[in-house]
């Protein structure tokens, strides 16, 4: 009889989770995408090293810290979340979690990666964890309908996870209708919230929960698991071409191994040099900054001719060279304050020389309004030729 319940309750758990997402392709985000969390069928270099414990996570010792004292006090909280920029490791701190609650060896900080809980959850299998992409069911009735599929026992596991991933982009009204949930779950249940934008989560949400933010990955951070990666899969590089491809990626690990993985294809099996990456969107915003801050408009047009051809994104770079004025206008006030790593310290020394500290901000200020006009121009890139051009002319 006690089986015959659990299956039952599954099904109706099921059926629920169905009815929330409404379509097949909601389902699939729920469902069978989960089975591409599988390693035998991820094929980026990014998913195939997605950490599997603690342990495997890169610069986050103190987010990692707080959630093993969790654990170890036997007092694991209800509700997490996780708030940081993209690529810093959100959605696996979540699955690890997970995990570790679930383990068929006991609570645990390190799970055992064998049994059939840890393995369902790695490869998207698992009933008990469910990933909702709250950017896609964002709404009340959504929730109201996941909310009632969380009163249902866990069919396996001691605890039924459900991870929230851009939970910012649930409405308020959604939001709204969890906090009652969120304050007094059943015991069996567990929330993961994940946010890029934590400035959009309310207070009384985050109020409930475990919050841990999670910082994007510095340069040096970028630059060891680079190495290390690329050394493990025999891709021969130069330690200077590493350093391209950390800046550029934005403190994202995510990012930067995409990055390495697209050099190390267009190299084949060459050596990575730093000559290979000089066309890096990280190089191009360099060159340009430099050229701007240099009046040399020959420098700005072929910089400008070289993103075109290289399809790079005007954004990034304008991205890119907004973070160089920072470092420009930091060593300014004082040059030990930012340590730029490189081949970045040089370029923001010559830009801060050329510029001073005033020229610097109203450079920087004529690039972040031309970022906000990018979308209205009838091409990106022409867009970004018009905002170099506008900060040649200005006054430094």
């Amino acid at each position: 009889m006690a089986q015959c319940a659990v299956q039952s309750a599954g099904m109706a758990c099921m059926a629920g989770i169905q009815q929330y997402l409404g379509s097949s392709n909601a389902v699939q985000t729920i469902g069978s995408k989960l089975g591409t969390m599988g390693r035998p069928a991820l094929c980026t270099l990014a998913a195939r090293l997605r950490p599997c414990c603690f342990d495997d996570i890169v610069g986050q010792d103190s987010a990692v810290r707080t959630l093993r004292a969790s654990i170890h006090s036997g007092g694991a909280q209800s509700v997490y979340c996780f708030m940081g920029p993209r690529g810093t490791g959100k959605t696996s701190m979540s699955r690890i979690l997970s995990k570790c609650l679930n383990c068929t060896h006991g609570v645990t900080t390190t799970p055992c990666h064998s049994c059939p809980t840890c393995l369902d959850v790695e490869e998207g299998r698992r009933v008990d964890y469910v990933e909702v992409d709250a950017a896609a069911n964002r709404g009340v009735d959504q929730m109201c309908t996941l909310l009632s599929c969380s009163a249902y026992a866990p069919v396996a596991g001691r605890h039924r996870i459900y991870a929230v991933d851009e939970a910012h982009m649930l409405t308020s009204h959604a939001l709204s209708s969890m906090l009652k949930t969120l304050e007094e779950p059943p015991a069996h249940v567990k929330f993961m919230l994940c946010t890029t934008d934590a400035a959009k989560i309310p207070h009384t949400v985050l109020s409930r929960s475990l919050a841990l933010r999670l910082e994007p990955l510095t340069t040096e951070a970028l630059c060891r698991l680079l190495r290390r990666v690329l050394r493990s899969h025999g891709v021969p590089f130069r330690s200077s071409a590493l350093v391209p491809i950390a800046a550029a990626s934005g403190g994202s690990a995510r990012d930067a191994l995409a990055m390495a993985e697209g050099a190390a294809a267009m190299e084949r099996g060459r050596v990575l040099t730093r000559a290979a990456m000089c066309g890096s969107e990280a190089c191009l915003a360099l060159r340009m900054l430099e050229a701007i801050a240099c009046r040399d408009a020959v420098g700005v047009q072929a910089a400008l001719h070289a993103a075109i051809e290289q399809c790079s994104s005007p954004s990034i770079l304008l991205d890119l060279m907004m973070r160089s004025l920072n470092s420009a206008a930091l060593l300014q006030c004082s040059p030990g304050l930012t340590p730029p790593h490189g081949s970045e310290l040089r370029a923001a020394s010559r830009v801060a020389r050329a510029v001073g500290s005033r020229g610097a901000q109203a450079m920087y200020r004529t690039l972040l309004f031309g970022k906000r006009e990018l979308r209205f121009s009838c091409s990106e890139h022409i867009g970004l030729s018009m905002v170099a051009l506008r900060a040649l002319a200005h006054e430094h």
